[in-house]
């Protein structure tokens, strides 16, 4: 929850960047934690799905496409952002929540040893 957390802020501070030219920005703190929160939580359930039903383990990696069509959608008919706007958001969120995730768990398995 706390790598979460911190992705949810890089993805903040990255939106406030895109957005530093436009004179109104609707998205706020709380959009951008939903932005993180729910893919993770869709991913949580997926990889209870895959323990509790004996699943193969590559059906965990169909939830790293909830971190791309979560604020791709939330972007198109929410805030009316144009296909490639979203677009274009979306792919700056995935690679801040992939980014922010390997430094988590880089900075996590060092204090472990």
């Amino acid at each position: 929850m706390l790598s979460a957390g911190l992705s949810a802020f890089v993805v903040f501070m990255l939106i406030k960047l895109l957005e530093r030219k436009t004179e109104e920005s609707h998205i706020d703190g709380f959009i951008s934690f939903v932005f993180v929160i729910v893919p993770y939580m869709i991913m949580f359930l997926i990889g209870l799905a895959v323990a509790i039903f004996d699943l193969p383990e590559w059906f965990t990696y169909i939830g790293s496409v909830f971190f791309f069509g979560v604020p791709l959608f939330m972007l198109k008919y929410q805030f009316e952002f144009s296909w490639s706007k979203s677009a274009g958001y979306a792919s700056a969120i995935l690679a801040c929540v992939i980014t922010t995730e390997m430094l988590f768990m880089t900075v996590f398995q060092g204090l472990n040893t």
